[in-house]
């Protein structure tokens, strides 16, 4: 059974000057623990419960949220980034016609996903499944509001790296996710690529044959715009039939030895920025990745019909605030809005979103406020807001429902006055 004990330190924490270095300089030191009951803790790397831990790690702020997967990618149960109301409308299909069947249904959908970080150590890519692992820990705080993960790896080759990450869903900013990451040699001087993508359409696996089951649409998004300025990208997409258009950019930092290689590409659903180079012990590659997302609607929805469901995305957007753009923005203008959202969170720096993450997240009265928020959104009693209990991962799993799972149990560990529910579950971790 997965350990849960807490962390010893506070993540997050590392004020050394950004820009390129190096490689030379040491370990953060190590904070005091603050509050234990907060710190959920990992010390295995189940391949049977993925679905359970993406769930259990997932972060989100209300309108933007981030399963747990891990930064290269795979393996995964359900992989995604999810805005709050993004979805695309499919038609519903019988063999015979009834009255009253419904005609359509409304699945949601991920949005570009920036959380990837991929690594090969000597030409092979890091699996927690191959090779191997002399340690994987992942931690959440969540009073801090971000995870970490540790992992030494020893490839098949037999060269060994440690490789650590912490990563935000900003509190502070809505449109704003970050992940600083970085990979050091451990035994002897290893070859590493580092690809930091965006990826839309990622391939999510079949839930089931039942056609009444929830339904993973093949490749939902459609290509309007994308642009890279150096180590920074966008992509734009829309839906072909709810009338949705979202945009994300990404913003990055590098900390290098000079010998470093970067290049970037760029394409209809993937932006790409790749560093190789050699890394000797000692040394070290660290990257930081700012993510930005804004959603609206576009000029004029392909299917008549969703309209309608357009008034139910507007009721959720408002119920958490949800910074969406004006209606009817041009993709290369939404673009645009998203890339300076990413490069002003890169401005402000990765020290100073974890300050914000951690005044947000302690500031007197939003736990109870945020509880009462998210509980309006959903219908007490519904089975599928179990899954930070269950085996497996949500059918989709939605901003909303993470949120709303993180802070019911962070309200139930903490004692908090807020009443929850008798009849909502309360998430228990084994």
């Amino acid at each position: 059974m997965p350990d849960t004990t807490v962390s010893d330190h506070q993540p997050g924490h590392d004020h050394r000057p950004a820009g390129r270095t190096t490689g030379h300089d040491h370990q953060p030191a190590d904070h005091p623990a603050g509050d234990d009951g907060w710190r959920i803790r990992r010390t295995e790397a189940d391949a049977d419960r993925l679905g359970e831990t993406e769930s259990v790690f997932a972060l989100s702020n209300g309108w933007l949220g981030w399963r747990g997967n891990l930064d290269e990618g795979e393996p995964y149960g359900m992989p995604g980034s999810y805005l709050n109301g993004f979805y695309e409308r499919r038609g519903l299909s019988y063999p015979e016609d009834g009255y009253a069947f419904p005609q359509f249904s409304d699945t949601v959908v991920s949005a570009p996903n920036a959380a990837l970080i991929r690594l090969w150590v000597d030409g092979e890519p890091l699996d927690v499944r191959t090779g191997t692992l002399r340690r994987h820990e992942r931690v959440l705080d969540l009073r801090a509001g971000l995870v970490e993960r540790h992992t030494e790896w020893v490839s098949p080759g037999g060269h060994a790296v440690r490789v650590r990450s912490i990563r935000l869903v900003s509190l502070a900013r809505r449109p704003v996710a970050a992940v600083r990451w970085e990979v050091e040699p451990l035994d002897g001087p290893v070859e590493v690529r580092v690809c930091s993508d965006l990826v839309a359409n990622q391939r999510v696996p079949e839930r089931s044959d039942d056609p009444r089951a929830a339904t993973v649409l093949d490749e939902p998004l459609a290509a309007e715009y994308r642009r890279a300025d150096g180590p920074d990208g966008v992509l734009v997409h829309r839906t072909e039939r709810s009338g949705q258009r979202v945009a994300v950019a990404v913003a990055h930092l590098v900390e290098a030895p000079d010998t470093t290689a970067t290049d970037t590409g760029c394409q209809a659903d993937r932006f790409r920025l790749a560093l190789s180079g050699p890394l000797r012990p000692g040394q070290r590659l660290r990257l930081t990745k700012f993510a930005a997302y804004e959603c609206t609607r576009t000029d004029a929805a392909a299917d008549p019909t969703a309209a309608a469901a357009d008034g139910s995305a507007r009721t959720v957007d408002r119920a958490v605030d949800a910074p969406t753009a004006e209606a009817a923005e041009s993709p290369a203008d939404l673009a645009d809005q998203a890339a300076r959202a990413a490069a002003e969170a890169r401005t402000v720096g990765w020290d100073a979103l974890v300050t914000e993450q951690r005044a947000s997240s302690t500031r007197p009265g939003r736990r109870p406020t945020d509880v009462a928020t998210l509980r309006r959104q959903v219908v007490a009693g519904d089975p599928s807001y179990r899954f930070l209990m269950s085996r497996g991962p949500l059918q989709p799993p939605g901003a909303a429902d993470q949120a709303y799972g993180l802070f019911a149990y962070a309200a139930r560990r903490a004692a908090s006055p807020v009443s929850l529910g008798s009849s909502v579950p309360q998430p228990e971790l084994k």
